[in-house]
């Protein structure tokens, strides 16, 4: 069974901008499927432009729910399931390889 799991090393953050304080400015993430002994992963970094001082979410009010939605609304069309259908074939091929190296059957 695969599990997936978020990390957030790092949030770029701006001390101050249209008079809010320590707004995030980028998410670098990473979201790995591990399957046993086999894993895979996305990654990248989400620049999440100009706060919305309406919608603003103070600093220390963020939860990993909110960087996560963040992070899923940047990718446009494709959606949380889209990339773990990705990082889960990524898994099966390392699993089961479709072409595997031989040595011809003459070789001594």
């Amino acid at each position: 069974m695969t599990t997936y799991t978020w990390h957030f090393p790092q949030f770029n953050t701006a001390k101050s901008e249209d008079d809010l304080a320590d707004v995030v400015k980028v998410i670098q993430w990473r979201y790995v499927a591990e399957d046993g002994e086999t894993s895979a992963q996305a990654y990248g970094a989400v620049d999440l432009g100009a706060p919305d001082p309406a919608a603003f979410t103070a600093y220390a009010d963020l939860t990993e729910r909110w960087t996560i939605d963040a992070v899923v609304a940047s990718w446009g069309d494709s959606s949380l399931e889209d990339v773990q259908a990705a990082l889960q074939a990524q898994i099966d091929i390392e699993n089961d390889p479709p072409i595997v190296a031989m040595q011809p059957p003459f070789a001594s």
